[in-house]
């Protein structure tokens, strides 16, 4: 892509450029793609359907089974989410192993539910139980945000996690679709076999992705722009010197910017300047430009560096902050209305439309497949993340998100079985839908280091509020069948306006902040004005750190300027010899 020389080129032109492109293969071994595949779909994918299974038969066959009362089914599913909560805590502090022993716990807990009668009650609630210790994509992120052929590019980053996410979606819809028809078929010890099936492979993806990691420790840190633009000539690479010589000569590389001869030639005419040794911009560019235009010029070139920096901060010590946990506490609050949904909606319209396991499991899996394209779609496809980028930017598409679903939540208490299933279906694709931009966003905004506490507590805070609905979702539907609906819809409305009030603030006070700071104007600003909520995030935490523009700039600017005033006097000079050369003749 290049742009006529009369137009200013921007980072975001860069990033339009990268993000249609993908890790090109010749730069990958063999390992690296297959740690890749492992981490972004097959470890998610299984996880997606062993935690998804339970829920399409542990409160019906609690229910219509073993006959027990509301409390104490409420008290036994929020015992299966608390496991998740212990995994997740426990991912913080050892990963892989507690990855390991979580599926094991799981596949251990199935194998119980299979060998033991069905008549069994202990050992069908202590087998499924146990099926709540395989919580692991807490993990899965890890190893997904440590890959260092992907968190040197944040744009890279970005995608993957959502590919990530996606493929948790297929689980969870291949599991929805499987379940009932299973339980229906050959009843639990059906649906526990599959779970048996499912567990083993995930431990084998997880044991596959050790051995390639121990074996094939190193991955090429790859950067689409140039094979050494995240590493300049071995300086660190989490200090940007925004608009120096190197810097410019390294965007020319990247994007061409052709000087014809006439325009040269032409005092008016504004052409991107070339850089060249020996000057910030190279002698023969300085005669391009007027006097007021060169702060511009300048800012612009330092503009197309922000990308190069953005993409710094996943490698970066750079710690959480207190928006981090904002979203965390958020991811948790999201799960409100999905888990009222999936505590009481088997139960729900077996009860009050008479609908039979079977059908809840198709109801269920048509939910779970709407709202993986819908979220897949948008978030992924071009044309998506064009609707996405001119409508709904970070953090906007979050407000959609829970808006949705806050909406939904309303609409499924209409007691009209059509209009239940079509808001049930909507609920899941936005409740999909902010799930992949949660887990996006806190995965842009957060360094690989403080991601290892982050991540995990991201899916503590989830699984938290799920041990929450779980427990007072039976007991509220007995008071009232939709009131779980209620609650959990207004929770989510109280949420949104608290989340929109704390984000408007931080990002004027961003922007206020980068403005204020007198060694950026022009471009710098102006692009910064123009980023997404995540991005701004980024740059304003390496500006705070020192790390990005504020020092660079202070030092490299004035001497750019000195340079070329003195090129302008020593022009000037000579435009008066001549012109007193000429007089004289």
């Amino acid at each position: 892509m290049s742009k006529p020389a009369d137009q200013s080129l921007t980072a975001s032109d860069i990033v339009a450029d990268d993000a249609t492109n993908d890790i090109k293969d010749d730069a990958l071994t063999f390992a690296d793609k297959a740690k890749m595949f492992l981490c972004i779909y097959s470890l998610p994918y299984f996880y997606g359907a062993i935690t998804t299974l339970p829920f399409v038969y542990f409160v019906i066959h609690l229910r219509f089974t073993f006959n027990l009362d509301w409390v104490d089914i409420g008290g036994y599913v929020a015992c299966y989410q608390a496991a998740g909560v212990t995994t997740n805590f426990f991912t913080i502090f050892i990963p892989k192993t507690t990855h390991f022993v979580g599926t094991s716990l799981g596949l251990i807990g199935s194998i119980v539910v299979v060998v033991k009668s069905n008549d069994d009650k202990m050992a069908f609630i202590l087998g499924t139980i146990a099926v709540g210790f395989s919580e692991s994509f807490s993990s899965a992120q890890l190893l997904l945000k440590n890959l260092s052929c992907v968190n040197k590019d944040i744009e890279l980053m970005s995608r993957k996690l959502k590919i990530q996410y996606a493929s948790v979606l297929l689980g969870m819809t291949s599991a929805y679709f499987l379940g009932g028809t299973i339980y229906d078929a050959y009843g639990i010890n059906g649906v526990a076999t599959v779970l048996i099936i499912v567990s083993a492979f995930e431990l084998l993806s997880l044991l596959l992705y050790v051995l390639l990691d121990k074996f094939f420790p190193d991955a090429p840190a790859l950067d689409k722009k140039s094979p050494s633009a995240n590493v300049d000539n071995g300086d660190d690479v989490n200090s940007h010197n925004l608009g120096t010589d190197d810097n410019v000569q390294k965007q020319g590389s990247t994007k061409e910017m052709d000087i014809d001869e006439s325009e040269a030639q032409d005092p008016t005419t504004q052409a991107p300047p070339r850089g060249g040794r020996g000057s910030m911009f190279g002698r023969a560019s300085v005669f391009m430009f007027k006097r007021g235009s060169v702060m511009d010029r300048i800012f612009q070139f330092g503009s197309n560096e922000i990308r190069p920096a953005l993409d710094s901060f996943g490698t970066s010590d750079i710690g959480a902050n207190f928006i981090n946990y904002v979203f965390v506490i958020t991811s948790g609050v999201q799960c409100v209305t999905i888990g009222f949904s999936y505590a009481i909606t088997p139960i729900f319209m077996v009860e009050e439309f008479g609908i039979s396991t079977t059908v809840v499991g198709i109801i269920l899996a048509a939910g779970g497949t709407g709202g993986s394209i819908f979220s897949i779609f948008v978030t992924l496809s071009k044309r998506g993340q064009s609707f996405l980028k001119t409508y709904f930017p970070s953090p906007y598409n979050i407000f959609a998100a829970l808006g949705g679903v806050a909406v939904c939540a309303y609409i499924v208490t209409i007691p009209v079985f059509p209009v239940y299933v079509a808001g049930l279906m909507c609920l899941m694709a936005f409740n999909d839908f902010g799930s992949v931009v949660l887990n996006d966003i806190n995965g842009t905004i957060t360094s690989s280091k403080a991601y290892g506490t982050i991540g995990p507590l991201g899916q503590v805070a989830r699984r938290g509020f799920d041990v929450v609905t779980a427990i007072t979702g039976p007991v509220l539907f007995g008071v009232y069948a939709r009131l779980p609906y209620l609650v959990a819809g207004s929770i989510t409305v109280l949420w949104l306006v608290i989340l929109a009030v704390v984000i408007k603030r931080r990002m004027d006070k961003s922007d206020e902040k980068i403005s204020g700071d007198n060694s950026m104007r022009g471009s710098v600003v102006e692009e910064f004005k123009r980023m997404s909520f995540a991005k701004k995030e980024v740059m304003k935490r390496q500006h705070k750190k020192g790390m990005l523009i504020g020092s660079t700039m202070k030092s490299t600017i004035p001497e750019g300027i000195e340079e070329l005033e003195e090129i302008e006097e020593e022009e000037s000079e000579e435009e008066t010899k001549e012109e007193i050369e000429s007089s004289d003749v």
